[in-house]
């Protein structure tokens, strides 16, 4: 099975269970597997917990896995999540146990070998509102999270936890002197805030991916 690491994995801003984002697997074809991973050191038992969604092909009778979304701790299999009828499934909370040392968790959205007669187009899995059990604090994790954006004006925000936010550095197509937030008005601008919204225009469509400190949570 050929598989496509965690750059892979992309935002989608127009599915979240919380907030206005989620991750989402990249489009695949047949026996391939889209991987996004992290490792922690877990500094005291706990758990790890987070909202998943699925929509793919699916087994009418629940006894087979065709398509559909996989959960790892330390390569091995926790769980396995597929649609249960008509090939979607609403947000849904898991929690796992998850015991102190270093713990590799990893997601896999994995396709079958063809498509049977309950496939859909959407065919993806997603991620939302992740909370992993504490870890230490030296030594943060780094995780690459792959944007699509288009020619002209775009919706842009900040993923990840980064050195350097300055929307020139960020996106070297930017059009100058085009970053701007709203508060009762329009306001030009040179850095991203995290967790905040900007219009951003750009001279050419790109596919930007964002280095930086995993964002555990943003009020």
């Amino acid at each position: 099975m050929d598989t496509l690491e965690n750059t892979q994995w992309e935002i989608d801003p127009n599915e979240s269970y919380s907030g206005s984002f989620s991750a989402r697997s990249s489009a695949l074809t047949h026996n391939q597997a889209s991987i996004m991973h992290i490792t922690l050191d877990v500094i005291e038992n706990g758990e790890i917990s987070f909202y998943y969604r699925v929509a793919c092909e699916y087994s009418t009778s629940g006894d087979f896995f065709y398509d559909g979304l996989i959960f790892s701790i330390d390569g091995e299999i926790i769980d396995w999540f597929q649609p249960q009828g008509s090939g979607q499934t609403p947000w849904t909370y898991v929690s796992f146990p998850v015991s102190a040392g270093m713990r590799n968790f990893s997601w896999a959205y994995v396709k079958d070998n063809s498509d049977g007669s309950t496939f859909i187009d959407e065919d993806a899995g997603y991620l939302d509102y992740i909370i992993f059990p504490t870890s230490a604090s030296s030594g943060p994790s780094e995780i690459q999270i792959l944007v699509d954006y288009i020619e002209d004006w775009n919706m842009v925000g900040v993923p990840v936890i980064l050195d350097d936010n300055n929307y020139e550095y960020l996106f070297p197509n930017a059009i100058p002197n085009t970053l701007y937030s709203f508060n009762s008005g329009y306001e030009a601008g040179t850095y991203l805030e995290t967790g905040k919204g900007y219009l951003l225009r750009l001279s050419d469509s790109s596919s930007n991916t964002f280095s930086g400190l995993i964002l555990d949570n943003l009020t």
